[in-house]
């Protein structure tokens, strides 16, 4: 899939046009994401520092708060991702630098072209993914637990 410079209209398309509206949405919960992922990293690193090195730290229910949160957001990502997909025929997804990218033809705001190159984004996931399962297979099995 080719990445094509895209047209960029006014802002006021966004209610008339329902792949903007959904472009729209999902940047808004990527960037809700974003913020409550980080609420979570400081919380975390809070919680870390007053408690001993050998010590769990258990969550505050602030912590479980945050993190019900952060997958309600990416639940709702998800369902957009699908509908985009599935109602549309065009990707939207979050790049490894956290901002969004999308196969439709217009957008109200100028991105870099890089950052909605679906086929870079899919490669650059796949060889994670590669990565993580050959280091996975690399680890030798744990050895069977007796049950006696």
């Amino acid at each position: 899939m080719a990445i094509t410079k895209k047209q960029i209209v006014s802002k006021n398309e966004i209610a008339t046009d329902p792949c903007l509206t959904l472009v729209k949405a999902f940047r808004i919960a990527n960037k809700r994401a974003g913020e409550i992922k980080r609420a979570i990293i400081e919380s975390a690193d809070a919680s870390t520092s007053s408690t001993d090195e050998d010590d769990e730290p258990e969550q505050t229910p602030e912590q479980v708060e945050l993190q019900d949160q952060y997958r309600t957001m990416v639940g709702k990502m998800e369902a957009l991702a699908k509908k985009a997909e599935e109602e549309y025929n065009f990707h939207i997804w979050v790049n490894l630098n956290g901002k969004t990218g999308h196969t439709y033809s217009k957008d109200y705001k100028a991105t870099p072209l890089a950052d909605n190159d679906f086929d870079t984004h899919m490669a650059a996931v796949e060889r994670q993914r590669a990565a993580v399962s050959q280091l996975l297979d690399s680890i030798n099995p744990l050895p069977p637990v007796s049950m006696n």
